[in-house]
Protein backbone atom coordinates (compact mmCIF):
# COMPACT_ATOMS: atom_id res chain seq x y z
CA UNK A 1 0.00 0.00 0.00
CA UNK A 2 1.71 3.00 -0.96
CA UNK A 3 -1.10 5.67 -1.32
CA UNK A 4 -1.63 6.93 1.82
CA UNK A 5 -3.51 10.58 0.46
CA UNK A 6 -6.43 10.16 3.20
CA UNK A 7 -4.09 9.79 5.61
CA UNK A 8 -2.56 13.24 4.31
CA UNK A 9 -5.33 14.84 3.82
CA UNK A 10 -6.84 14.35 7.77
CA UNK A 11 -3.09 15.12 8.83
CA UNK A 12 -2.95 18.44 6.92
CA UNK A 13 -6.62 19.34 8.54
CA UNK A 14 -5.47 18.71 12.13
CA UNK A 15 -2.40 20.58 11.74
CA UNK A 16 -4.96 23.56 10.06
CA UNK A 17 -6.95 23.19 13.46
CA UNK A 18 -3.85 24.17 15.22
CA UNK A 19 -2.42 20.37 16.47
CA UNK A 20 0.98 20.53 16.02
CA UNK A 21 1.73 16.79 15.60
CA UNK A 22 4.12 14.10 14.30
CA UNK A 23 2.89 11.35 12.24
CA UNK A 24 5.75 8.78 13.75
CA UNK A 25 4.16 9.56 17.18
CA UNK A 26 0.65 9.61 15.79
CA UNK A 27 0.94 5.99 14.28
CA UNK A 28 3.08 4.95 17.77
CA UNK A 29 0.13 6.30 20.11
CA UNK A 30 -2.19 4.20 17.34
CA UNK A 31 -0.88 0.76 16.88
CA UNK A 32 0.53 1.06 21.58
CA UNK A 33 3.75 1.39 20.53
CA UNK A 34 4.06 -1.51 17.91
CA UNK A 35 5.02 0.52 14.89
CA UNK A 36 5.88 4.06 13.79
CA UNK A 37 5.56 4.25 9.84
CA UNK A 38 2.27 4.29 7.45
CA UNK A 39 4.29 1.49 5.56
CA UNK A 40 4.38 -0.82 8.46
CA UNK A 41 0.65 -0.79 8.46
CA UNK A 42 -1.72 -3.70 7.13
CA UNK A 43 -4.82 -2.20 5.23
CA UNK A 44 -6.99 -2.65 7.80
CA UNK A 45 -5.00 -0.87 10.54
CA UNK A 46 -4.49 1.83 7.67
CA UNK A 47 -7.92 1.72 7.64
CA UNK A 48 -8.68 2.04 11.41
CA UNK A 49 -5.92 4.98 11.87
CA UNK A 50 -8.29 6.86 9.68
CA UNK A 51 -10.90 6.43 11.23
CA UNK A 52 -9.23 6.59 14.95
CA UNK A 53 -8.12 10.00 13.74
CA UNK A 54 -11.65 11.28 12.20
CA UNK A 55 -12.87 10.41 15.67
CA UNK A 56 -10.18 12.14 17.67
CA UNK A 57 -9.23 14.99 15.29
CA UNK A 58 -12.73 15.28 13.14
CA UNK A 59 -14.85 18.42 12.44
CA UNK A 60 -16.03 18.60 16.18
CA UNK A 61 -13.25 18.69 18.02
CA UNK A 62 -10.97 22.03 19.02
CA UNK A 63 -7.38 23.05 19.70
CA UNK A 64 -7.18 22.75 23.53
CA UNK A 65 -8.08 26.07 24.95
CA UNK A 66 -4.78 26.99 26.55
CA UNK A 67 -3.38 29.17 24.08
CA UNK A 68 -4.67 32.65 25.02
CA UNK A 69 -4.10 33.47 21.26
CA UNK A 70 -6.75 31.55 20.09
CA UNK A 71 -8.81 31.80 23.13
CA UNK A 72 -8.22 34.72 25.14
CA UNK A 73 -11.27 33.33 27.41
CA UNK A 74 -8.66 31.32 28.80
CA UNK A 75 -6.95 32.07 32.64
CA UNK A 76 -4.14 30.52 33.50
CA UNK A 77 -5.47 31.22 37.33
CA UNK A 78 -8.53 29.65 36.81
CA UNK A 79 -7.29 26.99 35.55
CA UNK A 80 -4.67 26.39 38.22
CA UNK A 81 -7.85 27.13 40.79
CA UNK A 82 -9.60 24.28 38.97
CA UNK A 83 -6.83 21.38 38.86
CA UNK A 84 -6.42 22.04 42.40
CA UNK A 85 -9.88 21.17 43.42
CA UNK A 86 -10.00 18.04 41.09
CA UNK A 87 -6.39 16.86 42.41
CA UNK A 88 -8.43 17.31 45.83
CA UNK A 89 -11.10 15.27 44.55
CA UNK A 90 -8.87 13.14 43.67
CA UNK A 91 -7.11 12.48 46.84
CA UNK A 92 -10.99 11.91 48.13
CA UNK A 93 -11.62 8.68 46.13
CA UNK A 94 -13.31 10.66 43.50
CA UNK A 95 -11.69 8.62 40.64
CA UNK A 96 -12.51 6.54 37.71
CA UNK A 97 -9.75 4.10 35.39
CA UNK A 98 -6.90 5.93 37.29
CA UNK A 99 -8.61 9.70 36.09
CA UNK A 100 -10.24 12.29 37.97
CA UNK A 101 -14.22 11.61 37.74
CA UNK A 102 -15.33 14.99 36.55
CA UNK A 103 -18.96 13.97 36.72
CA UNK A 104 -18.48 13.20 40.45
CA UNK A 105 -16.23 16.54 41.01
CA UNK A 106 -19.31 18.23 39.21
CA UNK A 107 -22.19 16.63 40.63
CA UNK A 108 -20.31 18.00 44.13
CA UNK A 109 -20.20 21.43 42.63
CA UNK A 110 -24.09 21.17 41.63
CA UNK A 111 -25.26 20.03 45.46
CA UNK A 112 -22.73 21.77 47.25
CA UNK A 113 -21.22 24.23 45.64
CA UNK A 114 -22.24 27.91 46.65
CA UNK A 115 -23.50 28.49 42.67
CA UNK A 116 -24.97 25.22 42.26
CA UNK A 117 -23.39 25.22 39.04
CA UNK A 118 -20.52 22.88 37.46
CA UNK A 119 -17.19 23.00 38.38
CA UNK A 120 -16.38 25.21 34.62
CA UNK A 121 -18.88 27.43 35.50
CA UNK A 122 -17.67 29.32 38.18
CA UNK A 123 -15.05 32.32 37.09
CA UNK A 124 -13.44 34.77 39.25
CA UNK A 125 -14.13 35.23 43.12
CA UNK A 126 -16.91 32.71 43.06
CA UNK A 127 -13.72 30.15 41.74
CA UNK A 128 -11.81 31.45 44.89
CA UNK A 129 -15.03 30.50 46.98
CA UNK A 130 -15.36 27.39 45.56
CA UNK A 131 -11.61 26.26 46.10
CA UNK A 132 -12.08 27.00 49.77
CA UNK A 133 -15.43 25.08 49.92
CA UNK A 134 -13.02 22.42 48.52
CA UNK A 135 -10.50 22.72 50.75
CA UNK A 136 -12.62 22.73 53.89
CA UNK A 137 -13.80 19.52 52.60
CA UNK A 138 -11.27 18.01 51.86
CA UNK A 139 -9.93 18.87 55.46
CA UNK A 140 -13.32 17.38 56.77
CA UNK A 141 -12.17 14.28 54.80
CA UNK A 142 -8.82 13.99 56.25
CA UNK A 143 -10.00 15.14 59.68
CA UNK A 144 -12.68 12.08 59.71
CA UNK A 145 -9.72 9.65 58.70
CA UNK A 146 -7.59 10.42 62.09
CA UNK A 147 -10.74 9.28 64.03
Amino acid sequence: MSNYKEYFAIESKIKKQGFDIERSDVIRQFSNGKKQGLSQLTPFEYKELLRWLNQRFGPNQQKPKTDPKIHPEFNEAEDRQKKKIIALFCKMGYVKDDKADIYRINGWSIQYGHLHKKLNDYHGADLTKLVSQAEEVYKTFVDGLSK
